[in-house]
């Protein structure tokens, strides 16, 4: 199945790219996908994404325009879209 993702801020700049295709072999949730499909890709992203083994609080991930965090229970179906970013602070 397709998963479709964006990159917005900093994981962005860190990838050099907006927006990509994941074709996934089964269903899966948005935590195995990150660890078996995007960092396996991206090696990257492994420090922005995770520190001492922890998932960092600061990455909003969105489902279809939903907010999720990494341990909900939702899982990806076909043409999902997954938008991964940093959180902007400031004044």
């Amino acid at each position: 199945m397709k998963i479709n993702v964006k990159y917005l801020t900093k994981v962005q700049k860190v990838l050099g790219k907006k927006k990509e295709e994941f074709e996934i072999q089964e269903e899966t949730n948005i935590r195995t996908f990150i660890e078996k499909y995007l960092l396996k890709e991206h090696t990257e992203l492994k420090d922005l994404f995770f520190s001492n083994g922890s998932f960092n609080e600061e990455i909003l991930i969105f489902l279809n325009d939903n907010q999720e965090n990494i341990d909900g229970s939702a899982k990806l179906g076909e043409g999902d879209n997954l938008t991964f970013m940093v959180a902007i602070s400031g004044g």
